[in-house]
């Protein structure tokens, strides 16, 4: 059986396309498991009458944002093989789940979690995907790139029971903070092939620029707030506090070359100069390295 876990806040708009998508998946037991962040809109009525017709659970808390209510779906979720990750307003292919738990099944006993490629769709239209080519996957690229987008994400029992009795003080990004617990103790699976179309709009709070236009249009607004963005040294450092007596000596060294890449020159010179931190292609790893200069990654 696999629980899909389903953040709403506001969602009224996409909710029941989304909610739709999942009771068209193939080959496989479902349990729909929501958690609604604090919504004022129509989106409880939604789920409501969805769940007097036996279709999901849902329960509501206090709005704590994306990340931190995921968690605790992932932490409240009732018994299953596997669990997958799902926001609000995308479109699921009738295939998704069903091709994530096969390929699953190729991967070596443990811990394993499985993510694939997505589809930019926006305005109605497929932009096409996102991943152009199969990322490298290793621990030293994972601390400054995550390839496991929330949505795609689907893990087992293993690796969640890892992370619910692992949890750090804060989480920033859910899937960020799976996807390096699995680069840690388990298996990944990334799919080339895409099974989900990720709606792009206004509201989204992470979103894919697919032109390479708008993704300059985004770095430089961000420059504006650089200074609040150093998720992945912070990540670097929780990873340390919750699982450094759990690793090996190996990893615990990789992960401290991000966490003390500030203290001295060396280590910066070290860290800027390094061809495995580095991203999936040459424009985003130049933006890491200024980063890195500036002090804020």
């Amino acid at each position: 059986m696999i629980c899909v876990l389903l953040s709403t806040y506001n969602g009224e708009k996409y909710l029941k396309e989304q909610l739709e998508s999942l009771q068209k998946q193939k080959g496989v037991e479902l349990k729909i498991f929501v958690r609604d962040d604090g919504s004022n809109d129509a989106t409880h009525e939604i789920l409501d009458e969805w769940q007097k017709n036996n279709k999901l659970t849902w329960y509501k808390g206090e709005n704590i944002g994306f990340a931190r209510s995921f968690i605790d779906l992932l932490k409240n979720a009732p018994d299953a093989d596997y669990y997958a990750f799902c926001d609000q307003d995308d479109i699921w292919l009738p295939e998704k789940l069903e091709t994530a738990i096969k390929k699953m099944e190729l991967l070596p006993s443990g811990p394993q979690l499985y993510c694939s490629n997505l589809f930019i769709y926006r305005d109605g239209k497929n932009e096409g995907v996102w991943w152009k080519n199969k990322p490298v996957i290793n621990l030293f690229r994972g601390l400054v790139q995550n390839v496991a987008t929330g949505c795609t994400i689907v893990c087992n029992t293993l690796l969640r029971d890892i992370v619910v009795q692992n949890l750090p003080l804060s989480v920033k990004y859910h899937d960020f903070w799976l996807y390096h617990t699995a680069l840690l103790f388990g298996n990944i699976y990334f799919d080339e092939n895409a099974y989900i179309y990720y709606r792009q709009h206004k509201k989204n709070i992470i979103g894919a620029k697919s032109r390479k236009i708008d993704r300059l249009q985004s770095r430089i607004k961000s420059l504006k707030s650089i200074k609040q963005q150093n998720y992945r040294e912070y990540e670097a450092v929780q990873l340390l506090n919750v699982y450094g007596n759990l690793i090996s000596f190996e990893q615990r060294r990789i992960i401290e070359r991000v966490v003390n890449y500030k203290k001295t020159l060396r280590n910066r010179l070290a860290l800027l100069f390094s061809r495995k931190y580095v991203m999936h292609n040459f424009v985003d790893t130049f933006w890491l390295k200024m980063r890195i200069i500036i002090g804020h990654i």
